[in-house]
């Protein structure tokens, strides 16, 4: 197996490689930069690392004072916001799941016009 922990799909563990792996990985390069956290977040008490996906879903339902954006990241939390709706597709388990890069791309373009 090629890849390294934590921007590695799921798929590839199986041998199955596609865009949409490529895709995945995309997805939590986007969250690290919103975030400013690891590919892997440690976890207190010993309990298994957590996947900053996995982070990033449980800050999100926490709501806007959950720690989601880094506090040293200087952008509106809208953008934070949009921006982790992306990285968080792009992140699904299925590879089917996640959107096609021609729709990351705009979307990104229409974030940088906000």
């Amino acid at each position: 197996m090629v890849g390294t922990r934590g921007y590695v799909a799921p798929e590839v563990l199986l041998g199955h490689y596609s865009t949409a792996s490529d895709i995945y990985s995309f997805g939590v390069l986007l969250l690290q930069c919103v975030t400013g956290r690891k590919a892997v977040v440690p976890t207190q008490g010993g309990a298994r690392d957590k996947h900053l996906s996995m982070w990033a879903r449980e800050a999100r339902m926490r709501g806007r004072n959950g720690g989601l954006a880094d506090p040293r990241a200087d952008f509106p939390w809208h953008v934070a916001e949009a921006l982790v709706s992306i990285g968080l597709e792009c992140c699904a388990s299925s590879a089917a799941a996640r959107p096609p890069l021609d729709d990351v791309r705009s979307r990104l373009a229409a974030i940088a016009r906000m």
